[in-house]
């Protein structure tokens, strides 16, 4: 390829990463005051988690859907998580199909040990790729001090294969069709009154839901849902944004409200925890 076609996609990347970068939809959460509360018949409460800590992490480098396998203290930290009483007694049970949140989720509800040994667990885990990390193109496998310049730049002499970029808004369309089957469900086990592992919270039924992801994506799943409700004062990463650690959990209500016919009409959502690390 000539120079003008290597100008045309470093153009084309360094425009897509601006709109990854600086894109800020609208939150979820700016109709929130107009639903009345009294009309909720149940929550879908989100318990939002980052996997363990891998080496890529340690290393600095962006992973965004490549892989890296967990430290020795990811390791560990996980399976102390697992004797959390956190970690039990949930409606549903998902994690990411990327292999470090994968394990994670595994070590922390007790369903293996650190050698991979399967143990004794009545969890029923649910592996959805719609969970899995914001695709980061060019420098996903590089340093996080490289530019998209010099991602694009070290992928040319390399000759490798750039991989999947995607905004924010298709990361988080994922999340959303997620939550919007989990409501789905929901109402169904509520409608036929099931027995379900579900606790209630001011007469309603709360569907707790256990999900292991990765930081971007919690991040975009906080900015769009209940964005404005965040504290004038958070923690932050060097880069400027929301500091997501390793093993730390957001809570995220969902209330929907139905029409007369129990079709889902609306749905608001409402920060419970914000990273918040257990153990």
């Amino acid at each position: 390829m000539g120079g003008g076609g290597m100008s045309d996609i470093r153009l084309l990347g360094i425009v897509l990463w601006t709109l990854i970068m600086s894109s800020q939809p609208a939150l979820l959460n700016d109709s929130n005051d107009a639903i009345d509360d009294a009309a909720v018949p149940f929550v879908v409460r989100l318990h939002l988690i980052r996997h363990g800590e891998t080496e890529a992490n340690v290393n600095e480098i962006v992973l965004g859907q490549g892989d890296s396998p967990l430290t020795d203290d990811g390791l560990a930290l996980a399976v102390r998580a697992s004797h959390d009483n956190f970690t039990r007694g949930f409606w549903r049970y998902y994690c990411s199909d990327l292999k470090r949140a994968h394990r994670s989720a595994k070590l922390v509800l007790g369903m293996e040990d650190v050698g991979g040994n399967e143990l004794n667990s009545n969890v029923d885990l649910t592996v959805d790729a719609r969970l899995r990390e914001v695709a980061k193109g060019a420098r996903e496998g590089l340093p996080k001090s490289f530019s998209l310049e010099e991602a694009l730049a070290a992928r040319k002499k390399s000759g490798s294969v750039i991989p999947k970029l995607e905004t924010l808004e298709e990361a988080f369309n994922r999340v959303d069709e997620w939550i919007g089957s989990l409501v789905r469900d929901a109402n169904e086990e509520y409608q036929s009154q099931s027995t379900c592992q579900a606790h209630g919270m001011e007469g309603r039924k709360i569907y707790d839901v256990f999900a292991m992801t990765h930081s971007a994506l919690i991040r975009t799943t906080i900015q769009r849902m209940v964005g404005s409700e965040l504290p004038d004062h958070y923690s932050r990463t060097r880069e400027g944004s929301l500091s997501i650690p390793n093993l730390s959990k957001t809570i995220i209500d969902i209330l929907p409200v139905f029409d007369d016919a129990r079709q889902n009409i609306r749905r608001k959502a409402r920060l419970v925890k914000l990273t918040e690390c257990f153990i």
